[in-house]
């Protein structure tokens, strides 16, 4: 059990070769140091993965990258306040919903007043909005259409430049002899 909680903190190979090749000064026994993950499981990684040559290009214009980790930190920040706003609308709703057992219990006069008072539909419409928008930013963010939708994923593929081709259309015809 002990081993279990030590090895919960421990980085992964993507996370051990980003840590290594974005940070230029920062050798293999520090990654080991920080990421829990021993120096020779890392040399081997890095020996597999060819991580000095990653390194060496990346760092070869540091402006390019500056830009592209800039951009990935935008789209991080974005993706945790969608992701905070969606987890608070929903709380909200979920209160609003163990609220109703209180409604049968109550006269009907009194529930219809309850209802107006505490269950307005457009305050109801307005955190349902709020889902919606946080789950489309989110859905976006991350290109989970590309993986729920396959016709997105199709028009994404095609628009880099390539195709898609059904092989259950593809009839073998029988070879001549």
């Amino acid at each position: 059990m002990q081993l279990k909680s030590l090895n919960s903190n421990r980085w992964t190979k993507e996370e051990c070769r980003k840590k290594y090749i974005e940070d230029f000064k920062i050798s293999l026994k520090a990654i080991s140091v920080l990421s829990r993950v021993p120096k020779p499981t890392l040399e081997k990684w890095s020996k597999e993965g060819n991580w000095v040559a990653d390194k060496k290009e990346y760092h070869k214009n540091p402006d390019i990258n500056k830009a592209d980790q800039e951009l990935s930190d935008i789209a991080s920040r974005n993706y945790k306040v969608h992701s905070q706003l969606l987890n608070y609308a929903a709380k909200i709703l979920q209160y609003k919903m163990s609220d109703l057992s209180k409604v049968d219990s109550m006269s009907s006069d009194e529930r219809l007043d309850y209802l107006k008072l505490e269950h307005d539909p457009h305050e109801i419409d307005a955190w349902s909005r709020i889902i919606f928008r946080a789950t489309e930013a989110i859905s976006k963010i991350t290109g989970l259409q590309y993986y729920s939708d396959v016709n997105a994923a199709i028009k994404r593929i095609e628009k880099e430049g390539l195709g898609v081709i059904d092989l259950s259309l593809i009839q073998d015809t029988p070879e001549e002899e």
